[in-house]
């Protein structure tokens, strides 16, 4: 149905300043006539479920020049997200389509961190299928996902990465500069990584696995 501009930014923001409504989410494909930044910015930082508001983007990655973000694919996020750096202007940040399979994993041996994020709306153990190949290429593990996710266990028990909650962004960028602080420890973390693949992804151990059940 058409909508004005104003009367749906008014709606969203009564919504979102509701304190019974704990947490907010953009659902797309928006009217043309709406810009998924402007409806976004209207959410509270902590009730922002997706985490793109400006503020919850910005705490990661304007007020610190040491690292680059690379962002790879096609996401129904993609121009959104494109047209925030333009209009930040941040030079530390590089929003690549998607790739065959062949150049992302050798994308993959020229970074320093797999990052991981999965809304707070999950309910259930999710395992993004990127974890894999982050692993494969000895890459420490950055995360904010759900609770309840059996992945926060897995890899900060095997410091094989630190992954928090989604919705502590305190302890997510906490995370962040220390792993961007710490060669050494990037190194470990990342070595660790690729050992729980033969621990727990490959054949020999999932057969294993099926034998003592």
């Amino acid at each position: 149905k058409a909508v004005s501009e104003a009367d749906f930014l008014n709606k969203v923001k009564e919504v979102a300043d509701n304190p019974n409504v704990n947490g907010c989410f953009v659902q797309l494909p928006l009217p043309k006539q709406l810009k998924h930044i402007d409806v976004a910015n209207l959410i509270p930082p902590e009730k922002d479920i997706d985490g793109f508001s400006e503020p919850n983007i910005a705490r990661l990655i304007a007020d610190n020049k040491k690292f680059h973000l690379l962002l790879v694919g096609d996401g129904h996020e993609y121009n959104s997200v494109q047209a925030y750096i333009e209009d930040q202007a941040l030079d530390n940040v590089t929003l690549h389509p998607a790739v065959d399979q062949k150049l992302y994993h050798q994308l993959l041996w020229c970074v320093d961190v797999g990052l991981i994020t999965l809304a707070r709306s999950h309910m259930t153990h999710n395992f993004p299928g990127k974890l894999l190949g982050y692993m494969e290429a000895g890459l420490p593990i950055l995360g904010s996902v759900n609770a309840r996710n059996d992945v926060i266990e897995l890899f900060n028990e095997h410091d094989a990465g630190m992954i928090s909650i989604n919705g502590d962004e305190a302890q997510f960028y906490r995370d962040a500069e220390t792993l961007l602080g710490d060669k050494k420890l990037r190194a470990r973390m990342g070595d660790n990584a690729r050992k729980l693949i033969t621990s727990y992804f490959s054949v020999s151990s999932v057969v294993k696995e099926i034998l003592a059940a």
